[in-house]
């Protein structure tokens, strides 16, 4: 059940990507293999260095090892993590990473990739604790009202990249993909302490999440 749940409304999402890509489309195969590289890749090391963390930040702070984990260790692993099919990309597909657009484009494959595997996991916790409620209720925050949370904080790293190809000079090159890579990772933290933080939420995800994925 949470494999439906997350699989089934990413045709739609996989809809933005490919319109902000219509004046010069990517290969299918390029795309499909950065939505897999999420997916797969990604999550599997995110999934590895995530528990190791998140086992010695509870061993050393008790109780505040989870909330530690969401805050420092996640984003950082996630964020590198699908960043690295970006960087691949980069190097061994140049002709086809032009620029800015074309970063937004693979990182929001790769991030939509990322997502749907999480999703099946916490839908199918969700329906195993709560039933088909609680999955309902975690189904309409994260697939209805945050679909493209981990599309947007990947892209700061694929606008980073974007900007160094675009670029002639040798300081731009080294310091857009660094800056990149640093805004995805400050985003996905500030995402995941406003999530744990009740009604601060909806404020951060008003004030901060909404005008950022419109920019």
């Amino acid at each position: 059940l949470g494999f439906v749940m997350a699989a089934m409304p990413v045709p739609v999402y996989i809809l933005f990507p490919l319109w902000l890509d219509r004046f010069e489309p990517e290969p299918w195969w390029l795309l499909a293999l950065s939505f897999v590289w999420g997916a797969a890749v990604a999550t599997f090391v995110a999934l590895v260095f995530n528990t190791i963390n998140v086992s010695l930040m509870t061993a050393a702070t008790g109780s505040a090892g989870q909330t530690l984990g969401a805050v420092l260790s996640a984003p950082i692993v996630e964020e590198i993590a699908k960043g690295l099919a970006l960087l691949l990309l980069f190097f061994w597909q140049r002709d086809e990473f032009d620029n800015v657009t074309d970063g937004i484009v693979y990182a929001s494959m790769v991030g939509l990739g990322f997502a749907m595997t999480e999703n099946v996991a916490y839908y199918g916790r969700a329906f195993a604790e709560g039933g088909g409620g609680a999955a309902g209720v975690l189904f309409f925050f994260r697939g209805l009202m945050s679909p493209f949370a981990h599309p947007l904080f990947t892209s700061m790293t694929g606008i980073g990249l974007g900007a160094a190809r675009e670029s002639d000079e040798t300081w731009v090159k080294w310091l857009a993909p660094t800056a990149g890579l640093a805004s995805a990772i400050l985003l996905h933290s500030f995402w995941n302490l406003s999530a744990g933080l009740g009604a601060v939420f909806f404020g951060a995800y008003v004030s901060v999440m909404v005008p950022a994925l419109i920019a």
